[in-house]
């Protein structure tokens, strides 16, 4: 018998006796029950019939649908992957049934403007509104499932808890355990409500995974996490699960605690007292003439005047400086001196030329030239808000050039931010001439601190907090 041929044995009799001990409690029994396509129940409910049935994924496609048709959860969603429909023979407008919960289905959209990506979004049995994907928006303590930013277009990203708190867009939150465990309440109960959340017309829930503190993904097809903002201890929150058996057969749902540092999925719920929009055509046409009046207001520069340069005597590079709405003097390019705890981009020092150098917090509040300072939170939200806010500075201060995919703005004021790119501490570079993170002055905790980020496809300045040992550019501001 070959290796192989072993472990399958192997598997095989761990699923017989763990099916054999859950018939021995009538919890168990009533789960067994629903999993009429699983070969391994069925033997322990004494089910066998004379010529064995094979598991739902191999299944003959009329056998499936009967069996999804009669209210088998596991079949259905075998039936409904494969791109089979079972409408609701009763009431086609009723919207989704899974035993005695039946709702009508509301569904609409929203754009989020801080990088254009519209979410579809449906009303939940618990009266709350939720995104029906999970989110996408790149932050630090984000990952794409195995870094293929291809799974996280489909799947969404994976969040660390204190990534995933200030990761959803205004107007929306992370549901606290309370509002998790509400929807699946409303839903039908942690028993049931696995087939509602995984439905294709609904909620929408993938089996995505999901990223340990080791660093290895895991569980991609055959479960998921989505993180709540609720603490439970100093290092663990709460979660919720979604998971079934390996044949694909019995959806559950269940909360727990885990380690922040994991990497979760996010879903946002609206918060109370927000519209909901049922409509995306409007809100993607005001986003349209919204980002047309930031460039027609901002495709003339400022006049010469404000304009002039500046040389550090330190190395004797001679930079750009520009007088900003805000009143100050600000570097018109992103900070390239050397010093410890910084880098070229790929370490290369081409890059240090266009892009600046990428600095450690502790390196960048040292780096600036006398006469001038990294600036604090409050000088880069004076500065933001003045070149018109969270959500539209990006196109005003964004260079013309330089930036992938069409990405850049007007650079009205001549600004001319550049995609700069990151360094994790274990030497990774990424997202050069996609986004521009800089430093502020401004501590968040004792390892963390406050910056700014820029993106290629959105016109927004935000501002997050990250780890200090993280490498970002710097943009010196006169004293």
């Amino acid at each position: 018998m070959g290796f192989l041929d072993t472990l399958f044995n192997i598997a095989d009799t761990l699923a017989g006796e763990i099916a054999s001990q859950a018939s021995q409690t009538p919890q168990g029994r009533a789960r067994l029950e629903k999993m009429t396509g699983n070969r391994y129940a069925r033997q322990a409910l004494g089910n066998v019939e004379e010529e064995e049935e094979v598991g739902y994924q191999y299944m003959d496609e009329d056998k499936l649908e009967k069996l999804a048709r009669g209210g088998d959860v596991g079949a259905r969603y075998e039936f409904e992957r494969r791109g089979g429909v079972i409408e609701n023979e009763e009431n086609e407008d009723v919207g989704v049934e899974n035993n005695t919960v039946v709702w009508q289905i509301e569904k609409g959209s929203f754009i989020d403007k801080r990088d254009g990506q519209e979410y579809q979004t449906v009303k939940m049995p618990d009266g709350k509104v939720w995104m029906a994907q999970n989110l996408n928006y790149k932050v630090d303590g984000s990952w794409a499932f195995k870094n293929n930013e291809a799974n996280a277009a489909k799947y969404g990203r994976l969040y660390t808890w204190e990534a995933a708190k200030a990761a959803c867009p205004k107007g929306w939150h992370l549901p606290t355990r309370e509002e998790w465990a509400a929807l699946v309440e409303a839903a039908g109960g942690k028993e049931n409500a696995g087939a509602i959340l995984k439905a294709k017309d609904g909620f929408s829930a993938l089996m995505v995974g999901h990223i340990g503190r080791d660093g290895i993904f895991r569980g991609a097809g055959h479960n998921s996490f989505w993180w709540t903002a609720t603490e439970y201890s100093d290092g663990e929150a709460y979660s919720w699960h979604v998971d079934y058996n390996y044949e694909h057969v019995y959806v559950y749902v269940f909360g727990g605690k885990y380690y922040m540092g994991d990497g979760f999925s996010a879903r946002c719920v609206q918060n109370d007292g927000v519209a909901f929009n049922k409509t995306n055509a409007s809100t993607a046409k005001e986003a349209t003439k919204e980002r047309e009046k930031i460039v027609a207001e901002t495709s003339v520069k400022m006049p010469d005047s404000r304009v002039g340069s500046f040389i550090d005597k330190r190395d004797g590079q001679e930079y750009q400086t520009v007088k900003m709405p805000d009143g100050k003097i600000w570097m018109a390019q992103n900070l390239n001196y050397k010093v410890n705890g910084s880098w070229a981009y790929d370490n290369n020092e081409a890059n240090a030329a266009k892009y600046g150098r990428l600095y450690t917090w502790e390196a960048a509040k040292a780096a600036c030239p006398k006469g001038w300072h990294l600036p604090t939170r409050e000088e880069w939200a004076a500065l933001v808000e003045a070149a018109g806010g969270e959500e539209n500075a990006g196109a005003r201060l964004k260079a013309a050039v330089g930036w992938k995919s069409d990405g850049g703005g007007t650079d009205g004021y001549g600004f001319s931010a550049l995609p700069g790119g990151y360094r994790y501490a274990d030497g990774r570079f990424v997202d050069a001439g996609y986004f521009g993170y800089w430093w502020t002055a401004t501590e968040y905790s004792s390892g963390n601190a406050y910056y700014r980020i820029v993106l290629y496809n959105n016109d927004g300045v935000n501002e997050y907090y990250g780890d200090k040992d993280g490498r970002r550019s710097v943009r010196c501001v006169q004293d």
